[in-house]
């Protein structure tokens, strides 16, 4: 550092009660270096990697690459040629600029010296009475200190919040009397409550609120520049009074309506010079050039019809449950207005235009790996084939193999390591309703019911043993939406039907006697004995994670069976000498993120 340069390390921000902490931190103009155990271990980082840094040397470096491409393009034979080189050394010229620009990777590491600048700590300042007053606190008071301490500052951000300012009122101004009629229907729906703190941010979320429930209200045209709020606070005793404009068209006395005349659904992509097969079902056309997929499934996925206003909620719930079904490789609903001067029926009216490009048919999934557990290594492989639209009815099978072998420690000599093998199979068919002997396709329709039926195999052999286990299932599946449009946050998975057999070759008889026999542990021993388990489960998976969150999130699966209950209901399978289990439980799993 400079005679006159200083370090800082640190931005400390006292009296902040209502206000986001985070939110304060995020407005540093200049971050302070980290400090861990009253040391600097990134800077020093940093430094450290500085040392074998060398500018000049990467211009150097760059200078030579572009020489030995200028003499590479002239050696070549085309043009085609040439431009892959030419592509060839830019990127490796881009990756040394990105070197001299951002460091080595020990600089990248690390974190280059924070040093003060008292121009940057008034800008802070700035930012942070903006925020502040975006958060409806317009009476604050803000200062800083700053403390010396030889080469290092450190700043204490003093915040004194006071009183913030409350909504008090709320009014509109809306010069088309139908598009009022629709805001004030659902305004029991508006974030903006009475008594509640100002907030810009809220300000900001109620507009994209007002926006989407107009468009859900067929204004097709509407857009967000449209609306518009005026805030006063000159009333005093620390009030808001909000009032909410909307504008109308500049060449308009009033905002559209509109309502869709026709629902057009292509289930393939195009093809230059041929024309589609049309059916029609529900009163939408499905328009195709090959009739692949079920009208009566496809219906139940539509929320478009003629006659209907537009509504963009209808929309995005269309495309959403259309992509659930995972038998399309993506889809898009648009829009085209009716321009007929001659068919005064086509006023403020739409076409609307489903568009779904199916996914392949077969998708391979391939797996090969090596696992090192137990001082030796060992294989494994696996092959996975999706089949979709099966019957033509959004059905999708989906069957695998897989098989491997794996080194573990002998149980009965830990000195000893052991060859574990394993193969097996499984094969699950999927349809995208509920499927019961007595109808019911349409039940749950709008939680995007599955219907699931599963069978498996595995086989385990090592020297202690070896075991097959056959498996079968119907699942019923449906999930729970917080809201429509939203990531799904609970699982159900109803399982009426459970049917597990076990078969036990052979046991070691030294791993009979020591462990099988061994009345202290039965729960382990019964495991080890062929039987015929049959058992009705119901599953509830909740997670607040999405894609777009990664904190704060919570995770909870329960998971209850009851088996054994054929005998109850005076079904008794015929299970040679295999042993039966009537047994309950339950299994409880929280985890917070």
């Amino acid at each position: 550092m400079g005679e006159n340069e200083q370090l800082l390390l640190g931005i400390e921000p006292q009296g902040v009660n209502h206000v986001s902490r985070t939110d304060i931190e995020g407005l540093y103009q200049q971050q302070p270096n980290r400090i861990f155990l009253a040391s600097t271990p990134y800077l020093a980082i940093y430094n450290f990697g500085k040392r074998f840094y060398s500018p000049s040397r990467i211009d150097g470096r760059i200078e030579e690459l572009r020489a030995k491409r200028a003499n590479k393009i002239a050696e070549a034979s085309d043009s085609t040629k040439s431009r892959r080189i030419q592509d060839r050394f830019d990127r490796r010229i881009a990756r040394q600029r990105d070197r001299k620009e951002e460091g080595n990777l020990l600089m990248q590491i690390g974190e280059p010296p924070a040093i003060y600048d008292s121009l940057l700590m008034e800008r802070t300042m700035d930012q942070v009475e903006i925020y502040m007053n975006t958060k409806g606190f317009f009476d604050h008071e803000l200062s800083y200190e700053k403390q010396e301490k030889g080469k290092k500052v450190y700043i204490k951000l003093n915040v004194k919040e006071n009183e913030p300012y409350r909504y008090s009122e709320f009014n509109y101004t809306i010069p088309d009397d139908s598009l009022l009629r629709v805001v004030k229907r659902y305004e029991d729906r508006s974030l903006l409550k009475i008594g509640e703190v100002y907030d810009e941010q809220m300000i900001s979320d109620e507009r994209d609120r007002l926006y989407e429930m107009v468009r859900h209200n067929g204004y097709f045209d509407f857009a967000r520049a449209y609306i518009e709020f005026e805030v006063d606070t000159s009333f005093g005793g620390n009030t808001v009074k909000v009032n909410t404009i909307i504008q109308n068209p500049e060449d308009q006395s009033a905002h559209k309506a509109y309502t869709i005349r026709n629902v057009y659904f292509k289930t393939d992509a195009d093809r230059f010079g041929l024309i589609r097969d049309t059916l029609e079902f529900n009163n939408v056309q499905y328009l195709a050039y090959n009739q692949k997929f079920s009208t009566n499934i496809l219906d139940k996925k539509v929320s478009i019809y003629p006659g209907q206003r537009f509504s963009q909620f209808r929309t995005s719930l269309t495309q959403r449950r259309l992509a659930e079904m995972d038998v399309f490789q993506f889809n898009n609903v648009s829009y085209s207005k009716i321009t007929d001067p001659s068919d005064s029926l086509s006023v403020n009216q739409l076409n609307a235009f489903i568009n779904a490009v199916p996914s392949k048919k077969f998708q391979e999934t391939t797996e090969l790996g090596m696992n090192f557990t137990e001082r030796r290594p060992g294989p494994f492989s696996s092959v996975r084939l999706k089949v979709r639209n099966v019957f033509g009815g959004a059905e999708n099978l989906d069957f695998g193999v897989r098989g491997g072998l794996e080194g573990q420690i002998n149980i009965s000599d830990p000195n000893e390591t052991v060859m574990i093998r394993e193969f097996g199979g499984d094969a699950a068919l999927t349809f995208p309703t509920f499927v019961l002997p007595f109808g019911g396709r349409n039940i749950l329709e709008d939680f995007n019911p599955r219907t699931r039926i599963y069978t498996g195999y595995t086989n385990v052999s090592r020297s202690e043993f070896s075991r097959s286990i056959y498996e079968a299932s119907l699942d019923y599946i449906w999930f729970k939406y917080p809201r429509p449009l939203l990531t799904p946050t609970v699982q159900y998975i109803f399982s009426p039907v459970n049917v597990n057999v076990i078969q036990v070759g052979r046991i070691n008889p030294a791993f009979d006697s020591t462990f099988l026999q061994n009345p202290s542990i039965r729960s382990f021993s019964e495991s080890f004995r062929s039987g015929f388990i049959s058992f009705v489960s119901f599953s509830l998976i909740y997670n607040t994670n999405d894609f777009i969150q990664s904190r704060n999130a919570r995770y909870l699966r329960v998971l209850t069976e009851v088996g054994g209950i054929t005998s109850k209901l005076g079904i008794m399978p015929e299970t040679g000498s295999l042993r039966q289990f009537q047994y309950a439980r339950i299994n409880p799993d929280y985890r917070r993120y």
